[in-house]
């Protein structure tokens, strides 16, 4: 079985049952805001990784307006995304 991300199959993404902005959300929460969290809560030298987990964090957030559908709804859309995101922001 083919994964396009965190648990979305190939066959999904291409039936329409998964969306473009739930596979990027997906990316962005499984593969990198999850360790950006282990390097803020629970890496020994976390006193260290303020300058990674912004990086980490920041690079969530600029390829998100290449996935929104160009439509009325973006803007909400986009605000319901960005709170998802924030909260798994340390």
């Amino acid at each position: 079985m083919n994964f396009v991300g965190p648990g979305i199959t190939l066959q999904d993404y291409e039936s329409g049952k998964a969306k473009p902005i739930a596979v990027f959300e997906g990316h962005i929460r499984v593969w990198i805001l999850a360790f950006a969290k282990c390097l803020a809560h629970e890496h020994e030298d976390r006193g260290n990784a303020g300058i990674a987990v912004l990086l980490l964090t920041g690079s969530a957030l600029e390829p998100l307006g290449g996935v929104l559908p160009m439509e009325k709804g973006r803007k909400t859309q986009r605000n319901q995304v960005l709170q998802r995101l924030r909260a798994c922001v340390p």
